[in-house]
């Protein structure tokens, strides 16, 4: 509306600046100039507000692709550092098992399930010990009293 208001001002001002200087010859075609240059620039002046608003909303899009890389960044090292960690204490059973019982390595599977809301440090809520090949014969209760002597928490131990 505003927009509107501009442009008739613009122009009642030119006219009534044109018929006053009616009488003064050569400067009526400069004044004539000046009023349509005002009028040309108060038209354009939308389009320069469109394109003010275009680079904004650019910046805003580039902005907001940067947060969504940077927090899938952020996941991602989240599950590097999670994975690396769940890999290292099962690991650290694992060698436990292999030294106190004499298992071979590849006769043990440690799966763990951990509380992935807790992002501080590494939950665990369930130890899952499968024991395979010679390994599936030993007692397994002693393997998972063992374990939870030593860790504690929720531990199953299967044979397979």
């Amino acid at each position: 509306m505003i927009y509107i208001y501009t442009l008739i001002i613009v122009s009642v001002v030119g006219g009534l600046i044109n018929s006053y200087i009616s009488s003064f010859g050569n400067i009526k075609k400069y004044v004539s100039y000046f009023t349509s240059v005002l009028m040309v620039i108060c038209m354009l002046s939308p389009i320069t507000n469109i394109v003010k608003n275009m680079s904004e909303l650019k910046n805003n899009i580039s902005n907001l692709f940067d947060k969504i890389a940077t927090e899938d960044i952020i996941n991602s090292s989240n599950d590097i550092i999670i994975n690396t960690g769940i890999d290292a204490i099962s690991k650290g059973i694992k060698n436990e098992l292999i030294t106190k019982f004499g298992f071979n390595e590849k006769e043990i599977i440690i799966d763990l399930e951990i509380d992935k809301s807790y992002i501080e440090a590494i939950k665990i809520t369930k130890i899952n010990i499968i024991l395979t090949g010679k390994a599936s014969w030993t007692d397994v209760d002693a393997v998972k009293e063992y374990v939870k002597n030593i860790i504690g928490g929720d531990i199953s131990v299967t044979r397979r």
